[in-house]
């Protein structure tokens, strides 16, 4: 299986629509290029206010845990600052005559002088490199305050010479790898924005490409940066400097497939914050001032015991691992441990990541299509699924496992009906929490294990934070599957599920007819899957919906992501909880509606992904060619791009306003089908869905349309721009005239009911779902026959 990306967290990065409109293609790439730097510039001002913390113990969390290692690491770093004192001194009196007085240079006290350094560095058999006078001499005006009032740039070659100094002596201690800084103010390969970042470190096993990162032609890779440095030249820009390492530091996730968390480092004037970034929050650390001998003894410690620590500390997983090929003429692959049902691992091969984790914040959710043989890399049999979700402290009772829940499935529908008459669901092969072996245990990989010694500092400002934002409620409730809200300091547990079979996203389709297909059989899935295990799925997205192709049958649909689903009771609905991917999430969920989640929200999601298709195109054609009427026709669509963009109330209410009456769904949305007998088939299924969703002829008039207090005035307004009571074309052709029945009449439906109509429906959910099932299932028959099956 793979898919794009699923993006469910409202915490992570806002969605970006696909802005169209400019006169000419450049122009438009300029403008979408423009909006959507703004776009993550304004997200991540928003995102450091709410989930950046500060933390002393943060510093601590790069300390070698090892005994031997963690030794080595003090004594080498005392004697490199003993050392880098020693040259500061000299440096420093012969720059001014006058010693570290006349300088500007706090004073580090070599109290034996050289001739003590010199005994120290021999008893650790450190080697003085030759570089590190040359080195002290390039950052002794930064240290001693000269370039106050210049332009942040000139900070760069100091900084870089300070990083490069402790480089140059830790090379040469056996340490496992050295810290080096890699050319400053370029945009890195690999960055899909227009960004250049100030300095940019990596980790390389010796010192010998010290030399070769710094030369002006160099570019850093995003696929090889091990953090970013972002500058400013005050210690009044310590705001700004967040905000663009948390926006540059989402591009190490996007490229990296191995990456568990990331450092980074805000550089003001002389003062230093050591940045986590983890996949809830970022925590800085106190400042560590180098123009002073105990703040140059901080960060110089930090930098030696990120060359000591274990690659878990540098925020990498052990159990992912490239193995470069051979020679020139070989790929090389990923190696992958996946738990075992058991409690053992099972080891995949896998190419690139074809999902990648492209945002700051989240679940991180990354995909591979992977094999269990070496040799059948190439020729994938499962899919791999990466990611950090939501669960409680007590990881082997989480009723969110989703490895748990595909247990249930895959035991409860292995005993249904032959294998021809139903449609493939997702079977997991292995999955469990990911464990790996660090500092002579097993750990399990969660948020408390990434954060150590710095959880209950953070989870104390972040509960703070919150009962500030929020002050608690009344209520209380033990269920933690289904509380209405997370709680202030989140917990994830990193899982991983090899699962099969293998599909293909739905936006390699082409044509609606194959969509119709598939979401037949997705739907019938799904409700099967409610039946039997009593599992909602409350996901519903084209990203969590695949094609499985089979040589001599139609195309067929796999349902598959269900972390977040729950199990349900009797009444299979679930407590008002905000889950789902905002642009094909429902109405209520969107608004956080008190009505609870049922099917129906779930139904309602795929009407949307129906309507997505529809406008946007199925087959990568259609889409092009949607794309370029776009660039000619700024208002194309124009109101239906903000079903991806904005808080999750603005796109409820413009969904409302949407589908609160059969005439504006005509017109804003099913008028903007693309041409063609296949969309007709899959404009009157929408329409028909959309009838029986909210506008059932078969239920009292209460039971219908969107709640008074869904849409707001402001949402109409902006919704006129889609042509709003503009008519449908009569679909045509030979495929669609056994659903001339679905005609609806042209009488519209008050969409300003009287009472909720989202919770009078429950009563007759049931109902509702069988005449959908029934409307797709009659879709599907007729798109199948068109496909020539």
């Amino acid at each position: 299986m793979t898919t794009p990306k699923s993006n469910t967290q409202s915490s992570d990065t806002p969605h970006v629509a696909r802005v169209g409109g400019a006169s000419s293609a450049s122009r438009q790439a300029d403008t979408n290029a423009k909006k959507i730097s703004d776009f993550r510039r304004t997200a991540s001002t928003k995102l450091r206010k709410v989930q950046l913390f500060e933390c002393s113990s943060v510093v601590e969390l790069c300390t070698p845990t090892g005994n031997d290692a963690r030794t080595k690491a003090r004594e080498v770093a005392g004697a490199i600052h003993q050392a880098m004192e020693a040259d500061i001194l000299a440096a420093a009196a012969a720059d001014g005559d006058g010693g570290a007085a006349d300088s500007g240079v706090e004073d580090g006290g070599a109290e034996d002088g050289g001739a003590g350094v010199a005994a120290r560095l021999r008893a650790l058999r450190i080697d003085p490199p030759p570089e590190a006078r040359g080195a002290v001499e390039r950052l002794l005006p930064w240290l001693a305050g000269r370039l106050r009032g210049k332009r942040e740039t000139a900070i760069y070659p100091a900084y870089t010479a300070f990083v490069q100094y402790v480089a140059h002596y830790v090379g040469s201690t056996g340490a496992p790898r050295v810290v080096l800084p890699c050319t400053s103010d370029r945009k890195p390969v690999g960055s899909d924005e227009e960004i250049r970042v100030d300095t940019a470190l990596v980790v390389r096993p010796d010192v010998a490409e010290a030399a070769a990162l710094v030369d002006e032609k160099a570019r850093p890779a995003c696929r090889d940066v091990f953090a970013y440095t972002e500058t400013k030249d005050t210690v009044g820009e310590l705001a700004d400097a967040y905000d663009q390492l948390l926006r540059y530091s989402r591009q190490i996730y996007a490229q990296q497939h191995d990456r568990r968390f990331v450092w980074g480092v805000a550089l003001c004037a002389t003062t230093a914050h050591l940045v986590l970034l983890t996949t809830d929050h970022a925590v800085a650390s106190d400042a560590m001032d180098l123009a002073t001998a105990a703040g140059r003894q901080a960060f110089l410690r930090v930098l030696v015991d990120l060359s000591f620590c274990s690659e878990a500390q540098l925020g990498y997983d052990p159990t992912v691992v490239w193995r470069a090929g051979p020679g020139t003429g070989r790929k090389g692959h990923w190696e992958i441990k996946c738990p075992a049902l058991d409690g053992g691992t099972a080891t995949y091969y896998a190419r690139d990541s074809p999902l990648p984790a492209d945002r700051l914040f989240g679940r991180h959710t990354r995909g591979f299509l992977a094999s269990r043989r070496l040799e059948d890399v190439d020729s994938p049999d499962v899919f791999i699924k990466d990611a950090w979700a939501h669960s409680s402290p007590d990881a082997s009772d989480d009723p969110r496992d989703e490895a748990r829940l595909l247990q249930v499935i895959r035991n409860e529908l292995d005993a249904g009906s032959d294998d021809d008459e139903r449609p493939p669901y997702v079977r997991l092969e292995h999955g469990g929490p990911v464990r790996f072996e660090h500092g002579g245990m097993s750990v399990m990989d969660t948020t408390a294990a990434v954060l150590g010694r710095a959880y209950q500092g953070v989870a104390a400002q972040v509960q703070a934070r919150a009962a500030v934002a929020q002050p608690p409620s009344s209520t209380h409730d033990d269920d933690a599957a289904e509380q209405p809200r997370p709680p202030a300091m989140p917990y994830r547990v990193h899982r991983r599920l090899a699962m099969s079979p293998v599909g293909e996203p739905l936006d390699r389709l082409t044509s609606a007819y194959e969509l119709i297909v598939v979401m037949a059989d997705a739907m019938r899935t799904h409700a099967a899957i409610l039946d039997r295990c009593g599992i909602l799925h409350r996901d519903i997205s084209y990203n969590n919906i695949l094609a499985v192709r089979t040589e001599g049958r139609c195309v067929r649909g796999l349902l598959v992501d269900f972390d977040c689903a729950v199990k349900v009771g009797a009444d299979r609905i679930g407590r008002p909880e905000r889950t789902g991917t905002p642009p094909f999430m429902s109405i209520q969920n969107l608004l956080g509606g008190p009505a609870p989640r049922s099917e129906l929200d779930d139904w309602e999601s795929a009407l949307y992904v129906f309507c997505w298709f529809g406008m946007y195109g199925v087959s990568e054609a259609d889409r092009a060619k949607r794309r370029k009427e776009m660039e000619a026709n700024q208002e194309l669509l124009s109101g239906l791009k903000l079903w991806e963009i904005g808080t999750f109330e603005e796109i409820g209410a413009m969904k409302s306003f949407h589908v609160g009456s059969k005439g504006r769904f005509r017109g804003c949305v099913l008028s903007n089908f693309i041409p063609g007998e296949d969309y007709d088939m899959l404009k009157m299924l929408a329409r028909r869905l959309h009838r029986f969703l909210f506008f059932n002829p078969g239920l009292d008039p209460e039971y219908r349309g969107v709640t008074s207090t869904s849409a707001p005035a402001s949402a109409f307004a902006l919704a006129q721009a889609d042509g709003s009571g503009s008519p449908t074309p009569k679909p045509k052709g030979v495929v669609v005239e056994e659903m001339a029945a679905w005609e609806d009449d042209d009488d519209d439906d008050d969409d300003l009911p009287e009472v909720d109509p989202f919770q009078k429906r429950l009563e007759v959910k049931d109902k509702i779902v069988a005449d959908l099932l029934g409307i797709v299932a009659v879709a599907a028959s007729g798109a199948r026959r068109a496909l020539g099956f």
